[in-house]
């Protein structure tokens, strides 16, 4: 089914066994092909998975990651649904221990490179975001890439 999935589009999985939902994107640029996927677990925790970072990434701190710091602002870009914001809110108050960019991009980039000094984590955490979440966007922002990213949420 990847193979036939449509490039930049979302698809969303229900997995009614291991009661969890997944939605995929197969983001396409340049002959890159990167599959991120945002998984809601059992819990309700929202988790991202993003192409070099060894392991699923908190929701939210890949929203603060992307500069969409304060909590009213995550929930305004993501939906007005009150069922859909109930389930921000406790991804936000799960995530309540990285609260500013920095601490965002410093925790993806002690994922992707651990024991290296902070300089080096950061700037690969950013090269991460810009070039590996979602690379059709072609470098993200807070308004360019988070409402895409927030659409598969």
């Amino acid at each position: 089914m990847e193979d036939l999935a449509p490039p930049n589009k979302t698809l969303v999985e229900r997995d009614e066994r291991q009661n969890k939902v997944v939605a995929k994107v197969f983001s396409y640029r340049h002959g890159y092909r990167a599959l991120i996927t945002v998984e809601r677990k059992k819990d309700g925790i929202l988790y991202v998975t993003i192409p070099n970072v060894p392991k699923p990434v908190k929701f939210v701190y890949v929203m603060r990651a992307l500069g969409l710091l304060t909590d009213k602002e995550i929930v305004e870009a993501v939906s007005d649904d009150p069922r859909i914001q109930q389930v921000l809110f406790d991804n936000l108050e799960d995530a309540s221990d990285i609260s500013t960019q920095e601490e965002a991009l410093d925790y993806i980039g002690r994922l992707s490179l651990p024991g290296q000094p902070k300089e080096y984590r950061l700037r690969r955490a950013e090269h991460i975001i810009d070039n590996n979440l979602l690379p059709h966007m072609g470098g993200l922002n807070p308004r360019t890439g988070a409402p895409r990213l927030t659409t598969s949420a």
